[in-house]
């Protein structure tokens, strides 16, 4: 059987469109900052209470506030936005949340911290 040049182009394009069509988040660092508010909250897979008002602020050139774990005073980090994730740093210690998704007023991350996996839904809180 023979091809055309056409028909051998398509062929290889076909294939390679739909490995393309994989969604990946890669966010802008801009459009994480601001402050986040918890919206809904999952520990191991289940509605947890007890992280009604955590929060997270970006600000500008890497650096983070949030009361996780829940504290009265907000710890300070450095932080970073890529491939997808938001690196969290202070000191020796590194938080790694996945984003699994954005948009301009809400995001939900993941994370394991302290041997439990957490899921938090986000909103952006418009009083900045």
């Amino acid at each position: 059987m023979k091809y055309s040049g056409t028909q051998l182009l398509l062929l290889l394009l076909i294939p390679w469109s739909f490995s393309s069509c994989k969604k990946e988040i890669d966010p802008t660092p801009q459009l994480v900052l601001g402050h986040w508010e918890i919206q809904e909250a999952y520990r191991n897979g289940k509605p947890t209470e007890s992280l009604a008002d955590l929060f997270f602020e970006f600000k500008e050139e890497g650096k983070m506030a949030t009361n996780l774990p829940v504290t009265e005073v907000p710890m300070e980090a450095s932080y970073e936005v890529k491939k997808g994730k938001i690196e969290q740093a202070q000191g020796d210690i590194t938080l790694v949340y996945q984003i699994e998704s954005l948009t301009d007023s809400s995001m939900v991350l993941k994370t394991n911290f302290r041997g439990f996996d957490f899921r938090f839904v986000l909103g952006k809180s418009r009083l900045q």
